[in-house]
């Protein structure tokens, strides 16, 4: 299959300053879900890395601080990422 699209130096002008906006914000949106996804990582393992569940059966389970150090900085995270 063989296409031929006519336009102006104008219009071919435009479109690629369409194609140059659309590829550079498509790499700032990856570069953003990239730290995103980082950041995400990071609150999570801080919150697993700083508790532990304290009894099996109990529903809700219940959890206890046993590292103060990754709590202080899961806590920090999210006051950071939600306040």
């Amino acid at each position: 299959m063989k296409i031929t699209i006519e336009m102006t130096q104008e219009e071919y002008d435009s479109y690629r300053a369409y194609q140059k906006k659309k590829e550079s914000l498509e790499h700032e949106a990856t570069l953003h879900l990239t730290n995103l996804r980082r950041e995400h990582e990071k609150l999570a393992n801080s919150v697993l890395d700083s508790v532990e569940q304290c009894g099996e059966d109990d529903e809700p389970p219940k959890y206890r601080i046993k590292n103060d150090t990754s709590m202080c900085e899961a806590v920090t995270l999210a006051n950071d990422w939600y306040c």
